[in-house]
C-alpha cells in the first residue's frame, strides 16, 4: 500500500543556471508502525530525475525509519484548494461577452442600412384622359419623421454597442495579459500529469519508534537565473551609509514558491571537479602509474547462485523469444528506444598494469602471445556468462580508457570493457573510437600523454539498469532499460507514458528558455571569479512565482563605512564633483552590478558596483556639488636673463580660492598639471617650481591611457563655511629664439 504524502517547497538555492529545491513533508505514525512506502506527489515535470536525493529526520528522541529506495515517476496529481483552476471560467465569459457585443453590433448596422432603403413609393402613371392622384404628402412626411426618429435611435444604439464592443475587447486583452503574466502553477488539467518520488522505508516498526519524522526531498530544476543589484542609502554628510544587496530573480520551473529561504550562488550545479592529487616523486627509472578500477570484479562462481533455482524447477535455462520470458522481461525489450537498445553488462575482471621490461630488453621486439580474452580479439557471447552458442555477440572495448588526470576518468576506464557492453552498438563504437580520444591504439607508447575521457552521464545511469531473470540464459546480466519503460513499471495508474514523455520534454523545453535570455538592462549575470564560488544568503523568507518575470528581491542589508571626498579640476571647468568611498560590508564579495543611490532619503542618480573583494572599497560619483565653488586665476610675467639674454624665462603665477557653503567639513582634492617639455626639446627648455601653498604632490592615476605626465594634486580640508586659498608660481625657460605655439603668454 502506497501512501501519498503532499509536500511545500522550504528551501532554494538558485544557481546560475538552475535550481536545488527543498522541500518538506510530515509524516505522521498512524498506528504501531510507519507505511513501508510513501509517494510525495505534486513535483514538477521539468525536475531531474538523477539530482533527486531524500532525507528523513526526526526532533523526538527515540527511533525513525531508515530511507531506502528512492524513484520518481509519473502521477495524476489531486486538486489542491490553494491554487487555482485548470481553466480560467473568467477569460472564457469575457470573450462571449466580446462576440454577443460584435453581433448585436453587426445587427444594429444592418437595421440601419434597411432603414436608408425606405422609400416612398412615386404617384403613377394617371389614366389616358383623367387626371393624376392627388401626391400622399401626409404619408410621405410620416415617413421621413419615423426614418429621422428611427435613425437617430439606431445611431445611439450603434455608438453604445461600439463603446460595449471597446469595453469587452480590452477587458478580454487584460485578462489574456494577466493569464499570460500568470504563475505557471495551478491544478493540473485532466490529460496534464505531474512527477511523483517513490520512497521505501526500512525499520518502520519498533516499541521506541517515533511518531512523527520529517521528509526532505531535494532535486534539481532548469529555469531559474538571478543577477545582482545595490540600493545604497546616505546620509547628508554622506558619512554613514546603509548597503542593501538585492537580485533580479526569474523563475519558470512550473512550481511558485510560497515563504522559502533563498540561497544565491555563484556556482555552476553537476559538474564535475575532482580533488588535487599529490603524485610521489622518486628517483629511478620512469614507471607506468598503476591502473584503477571503477568497480570490483564479478565473483567466482556467481552462477552456482541459481543451483538451487535450477534444482527446483528441474530443468536448465533455455532461450525462450524475449516476448515469452516474462512481462517484466518483455517490456524491457519492447520498450526499448533506438538509442537505449543494448545487451546485457558483464563486468570482466580488470587487467593487472603493465609491468616495466628489464632494460635489456628496452627496444628488443616482443614475442608473440595470444592477446588475453576480451582484449586483443573479440569474445563470443557464448564465452560470456554460460550464454550459448548463436547468441549476439558482446560490444567490448579493444583496450582499457585511461583519464589523463587520473582520478574519475581512470576509474572508468578500468571498468570500461564492461559497461560499454550496456550501451547500443553505436555508442560502444563512438566511446571506442572516439575521435582519436579516450583509447589507447594498439602499438602506442604507454609512456607518452595519456590521452582524455570525457565519461557522459549515460556511462554512470545505475538508476537504470534490471537484472534479467532467472529463467533467461542470460540472467545474472544487466540491461539499461528506457526512460518510457522506467515510467511505466513504477506508475500505478493506467497512463500514457509516450504522452508523459512528450509533456516532460515541453516543460523542460519551456524552462530552459530562461537560460537564452539576456540579464535585465544594466545588470551582469554572476560568474565565478578567482575559480572561487560565493553563496549569498536571504535574511528573510522570499515568493516568487512561476512566471519567468525578473523580479526584485531583498538579499540583505549592512551598515557600511562612507568616506565622502570632492574633486576638482579647476584648469578644465569649476565644478566639484562628490565622491563616496565605502567598504565592503559583506562578507563575500560584491559583484558587478547596478546601484541606486539615494542620498538624505531622495534618489540621486544610479551608479554601477565593479567587482569588489572582501573588505574592498567601491567608489560611487554622485555628481556635481554645487555648495562649493572654486575660483582660478592665473598671472603672467616675461624676464630675460643671461649675460648675453639668450634665454626668456616665463613665470606663471597660480592662485585658486576654495569656498565651502556646506554646514560640514569638506575633503577637497584639485587637481592640476605643470607643462612638460618635448622629449627633442628638453635640454632647451627647461621648468622650475619656485613658490605652492600649501605643497602638492605628484598624482599619477595607474589607469590613465595615454599616462598622465606632470600631474599634481592638493588634497586641503576646508572648514564649514569656509574658504582656502592656493597659490603655485613656475617658471618656464626658453631660448630667446623660440616662443611657444600661439603666443608666449599662455599657461603651458
Amino acid at each position: 500500500m502506497t501512501e501519498n504524502l503532499s509536500s511545500r517547497v522550504r528551501a532554494v538555492t538558485i544557481y546560475r543556471r538552475g535550481a536545488m529545491v527543498t522541500r518538506a513533508a510530515e509524516l505522521v505514525r498512524e498506528g504501531p508502525e510507519f507505511p513501508a512506502r510513501v509517494q510525495l506527489i505534486g513535483l514538477p515535470l521539468a525536475l531531474d530525475d538523477s539530482s533527486i536525493r531524500v532525507e528523513v529526520e526526526t526532533d523526538d528522541p527515540g527511533l525513525a525509519p531508515i530511507a531506502g529506495d528512492l524513484r520518481v515517476t509519473l502521477s495524476v496529481p489531486t486538486n489542491d484548494p490553494e491554487l487555482p483552476p485548470p481553466s480560467n471560467e473568467e477569460l472564457d465569459r469575457a470573450q462571449l461577452e466580446l462576440d454577443l457585443a460584435i453581433e448585436a453590433r453587426t445587427q444594429l448596422t444592418r437595421a440601419k442600412g434597411r432603414l436608408a432603403g425606405l422609400q416612398g413609393l412615386g404617384r403613377g402613371q394617371p389614366e389616358e384622359g383623367k387626371a393624376p392622384a392627388p401626391s400622399p404628402t401626409a404619408a410621405r412626411l410620416q415617413l421621413l419623421a419615423f426614418r429621422r426618429e428611427r435613425g437617430e435611435q439606431l445611431g445611439k444604439a450603434i455608438d453604445a454597442a461600439y463603446e460595449q464592443v471597446r469595453v469587452a475587447k480590452e477587458r478580454l486583452e487584460t485578462l489574456r495579459e494577466r493569464e499570460r503574466t500568470a504563475s505557471s502553477q495551478r491544478n493540473a488539467r485532466t490529460h496534464e500529469l505531474r512527477k511523483a518520488a517513490i520512497l521505501e522505508l526500512d525499520h518502520c516498526t519498533g516499541p521506541k519508534l517515533v511518531s512523527r519524522v520529517r521528509v526532505k526531498l531535494h532535486y534539481f530544476v532548469p529555469g531559474a537565473r538571478w543577477a545582482p543589484a545595490y540600493t545604497i542609502r546616505l546620509d547628508h554628510p554622506m558619512r554613514a551609509a546603509t548597503l542593501e544587496m538585492r537580485a533580479m530573480v526569474g523563475q519558470s520551473t512550473g512550481e511558485d514558491w510560497h515563504d522559502v529561504a533563498l540561497t544565491l550562488s555563484t556556482a555552476s550545479p553537476q559538474q564535475w571537479t575532482e580533488l588535487p592529487e599529490l603524485k610521489s616523486r622518486r628517483i629511478g627509472r620512469r614507471q607506468p602509474p598503476p591502473a584503477k578500477t571503477g568497480w570490483r570484479p564479478p565473483p567466482v562462481g556467481a552462477s552456482e547462485l541459481y543451483r538451487d533455482y535450477d534444482h527446483g524447477l528441474g530443468e536448465s535455462p533455455s532461450e525462450p523469444p524475449l516476448a515469452e520470458v516474462s512481462s517484466a522481461t518483455a517490456v524491457l525489450d519492447d520498450e526499448y528506444a533506438p538509442s537505449d537498445r543494448a545487451e546485457e553488462l558483464v563486468m570482466p575482471a580488470p587487467m593487472p598494469p603493465p609491468s616495466m621490461p628489464p632494460p635489456s630488453a628496452m627496444g628488443a621486439p616482443k614475442a608473440k602471445k595470444p592477446a588475453p580474452e576480451g582484449r586483443g580479439r573479440s569474445r563470443r557471447a557464448s564465452d560470456l556468462q554460460g550464454m550459448p552458442p548463436g547468441a549476439p555477440p558482446q560490444h567490448v572495448m579493444p583496450a582499457p580508457l585511461r583519464s589523463k588526470s587520473g582520478g574519475f576518468g581512470a576509474l572508468v576506464g578500468g571498468a570500461i570493457d564492461g559497461i560499454t557492453s550496456a550501451f547500443s552498438a553505436d555508442e560502444t563504437a563512438i566511446m571506442a573510437s572516439g575521435g582519436g580520444r579516450g583509447s589507447i591504439p594498439p602499438g602506442a607508447n604507454a609512456f607518452g600523454p595519456e590521452p582524455e575521457l570525457l565519461a557522459g552521464r549515460d556511462l554512470l545511469d545505475y538508476g537504470r539498469l534490471r537484472l534479467l531473470p532467472a529463467s533467461t540464459s542470460r540472467r545474472g546480466a544487466l540491461r539499461r532499460i528506457d526512460l518510457r519503460v522506467q515510467y511505466q513499471q513504477l506508475c500505478v495508474e493506467q497512463l500514457r507514458v509516450d504522452v508523459a514523455i512528450e509533456q516532460i520534454s515541453e516543460a523542460v523545453a519551456w524552462a530552459e528558455l530562461l537560460d537564452t535570455e539576456h540579464a535585465p538592462e544594466g545588470h551582469h549575470w554572476p560568474n565565478t571569479e578567482g575559480g572561487f564560488d560565493y553563496a549569498y544568503v536571504a535574511e528573510a523568507p522570499i515568493d516568487l512565482a512561476s512566471t519567468g518575470v525578473f523580479t526584485s528581491l531583498p538579499i540583505d542589508l549592512r551598515e557600511a563605512e562612507a568616506t565622502p571626498r570632492y574633486v576638482s579640476v579647476p584648469r578644465e571647468s569649476q565644478d566639484v564633483f562628490r565622491i563616496v568611498s565605502l567598504r565592503n560590508p559583506l562578507a563575500a564579495p560584491l559583484l558587478a552590478g547596478p546601484a541606486d543611490v539615494y542620498v538624505a532619503g531622495k534618489f540621486a542618480l544610479t551608479s554601477s558596483v565593479e567587482l569588489t573583494p572582501i573588505d574592498g572599497r567601491i567608489e560611487l560619483g554622485l555628481g556635481v556639488e554645487q555648495a562649493i565653488k572654486i575660483a582660478r586665476n592665473v598671472s603672467f610675467s616675461e624676464d630675460s636673463s643671461g649675460m648675453f639674454k639668450r634665454q626668456i624665462g616665463l613665470t606663471h603665477t597660480l592662485n585658486l580660492e576654495v569656498q565651502n557653503h556646506l554646514g560640514n567639513p569638506a575633503t577637497v582634492e584639485i587637481r592640476e598639471r605643470l607643462p612638460v617639455p618635448a622629449k627633442a626639446l628638453v635640454d632647451d627648455i627647461s621648468i622650475q617650481v619656485e613658490n605652492v601653498s600649501p605643497q602638492w604632490e605628484d598624482y599619477d592615476p595607474k589607469a590613465a591611457q595615454p599616462r598622465l605626465e606632470g600631474g599634481r594634486m592638493w588634497k586641503i580640508e576646508v572648514p564649514a563655511n569656509g574658504k582656502r586659498e592656493l597659490t603655485a608660481t613656475w617658471v618656464v625657460t626658453i631660448p630667446t629664439n623660440h616662443e611657444l605655439i600661439g603666443g608666449n603668454r599662455r599657461e603651458t
